[in-house]
């Protein structure tokens, strides 16, 4: 068993980037992901797949991969002390501490419980887990509470999960300086907010924005979120009027360049209009009313979501910057985070599998391992667009004022709150995250008979 587990091992120690993973570039095939027992669910009549609840089809499993390499972990599975030594390193004391080997030991790590309930009669799970057989973990299910089924206009709902929402994503109006050669010189916070979070900015219309005149078609339409060829046709219709307002509104801009700007918001709103749900509750993070802030970039700082609503310029102080998933330069970058909340721990059980054996006459075993897991970590990572394209000041002065909004958006969980979690890459040996469960404040791993 120990030994066929040693591909979860490999998981922290030699995959070429979690970016590959987050992209399929790492096949999450072998143990199937489940939420509530299902991965089928229904948005009116058609049936969606994971990437549809939950932003990527891999985020979950991502997630699941971790805490497997955990509790899969035992240092026989290793094939010398200096890879032992770099999976020790990246698990960290609380990693080692959930390893499946503890079950049943008297030395406990605080915070950690084993619950072993299964019976001779029905197969002990120590027996199995140390056996030489062919078995293996067959199926991790999140237990989430989320509705299978919405209407085509709804938003997910979830008894033990936040759904994150356009309205939950606060937004920085920024405006960007350019000098007169046409390069950036600072960027600076905007002294008005048109909307406090992303959905208003979205759901702003063209009516009340258009001149007088035959306009009526294009009222409802989105200010930033046009149907391409409708931003096309108003074009023209604005080139073609002679009102000042007319004139204002397509002042300095080409037809692709006003196309868009005003379908900016069409791939943020596409990707949140049924919420985007989390694997926890985080709804601490969004109950925060202070004052959003433009701040100057420091080494090494991270930003907790729930304190303050922080972004953060790059050192050079013309344009915005956090931490991304994958990212090569994240050490130059701003890790903003958020904890989930402290009464809803993390609920995932874990099916492990013990196949049949004819010539042994041994049925199929199966043992459910549910893990609840205390203080879950997400990492925030940056999204922006340009809302207007300011004129410039002449044919010699390239100088002119932008505006943009920004925002976050979740993409990775993890148990770490001092970096987005990094995989050590090819190019070097020991240059991943180390530590990764510290923030972890409690576990309970209960296993029992199927």
């Amino acid at each position: 068993m120990k030994k066929l587990l040693s591909v979860l091992g490999t998981f922290a120690i030699v995959t070429p980037g979690i970016s590959a993973v987050a992209s399929c570039g790492i096949s999450t095939s072998t143990v199937e992901t489940l939420i509530d027992g299902n991965n089928k669910f229904k948005i009116g009549d058609d049936e969606v797949g994971l990437e549809k609840v939950f932003g990527t089809k891999s985020r979950l499993a991502i997630l699941g991969y971790q805490i497997l390499d955990a509790l899969s972990f035992t240092e026989d599975k290793y094939q010398n002390k200096e890879t032992l030594e770099k999976q020790k390193a990246v698990l960290g004391d609380n990693g080692q501490a959930l390893s499946l080997d503890n079950v049943g030991k008297k030395n406990k790590t605080a915070n950690i419980e084993f619950n072993d309930q299964t019976t001779p009669e029905n197969g002990r799970f120590t027996d199995s887990y140390n056996s030489a057989m062919d078995s293996k973990f067959t199926k991790m299910d999140f237990q989430l509470g989320v509705d299978k089924k919405i209407e085509k206009d709804g938003i997910w709902t979830a008894n033990n999960a936040t759904v994150f929402t356009a309205d939950k994503a606060k937004t920085l109006e920024a405006e960007i300086k350019y000098d007169k050669d046409g390069k950036v010189s600072r960027i600076e916070k905007s002294n008005t907010n048109s909307n406090s979070n992303l959905k208003g900015y979205i759901d702003t219309k063209w009516e009340g924005n258009l001149p007088q005149g035959d306009y009526e078609e294009y009222k409802s339409e989105g200010l930033y979120t046009m149907d391409p060829t409708k931003a096309e046709s108003l074009y023209d219709k604005l080139k073609a009027d002679t009102s000042d307002q007319a004139k204002k509104l397509v002042d300095g801009l080409s037809k692709e360049m006003f196309k868009l700007l005003h379908t900016q918001l069409n791939n943020a709103k596409k990707s949140l209009e049924h919420g985007i749900v989390m694997p926890g509750k985080f709804d601490n993070n969004f109950n925060g009313s202070g004052d959003i802030s433009l701040n100057d970039y420091k080494e090494k700082e991270t930003a907790k979501i729930t304190e303050n609503k922080f972004f953060f310029t790059k050192e050079d102080k013309k344009s915005l910057q956090s931490q991304v998933v994958g990212g090569r330069d994240n050490e130059n970058r701003t890790f903003v985070y958020g904890e989930s909340d402290n009464d809803k721990p993390l609920e995932i059980e874990f099916t492990f599998t013990v196949p049949k054996d004819k010539k042994r006459e041994i049925e199929e075993k199966n043992y459910k391992i549910n893990v609840s897991l205390k203080n879950l970590i997400v990492g925030y990572q940056l999204n922006g667009a340009i809302l207007e394209k300011g004129k410039e000041a002449s044919d010699k002065d390239k100088s002119r004022t932008d505006t943009a909004i920004y925002w976050y958006e979740p993409v990775f969980y993890q148990f770490t709150d001092k970096e987005m979690f990094r995989t050590n890459s090819s190019q070097k040996a020991n240059d991943g995250t180390k530590d990764v469960f510290d923030k972890l404040s409690g576990a309970t791993i209960k296993i029992s008979n199927a």
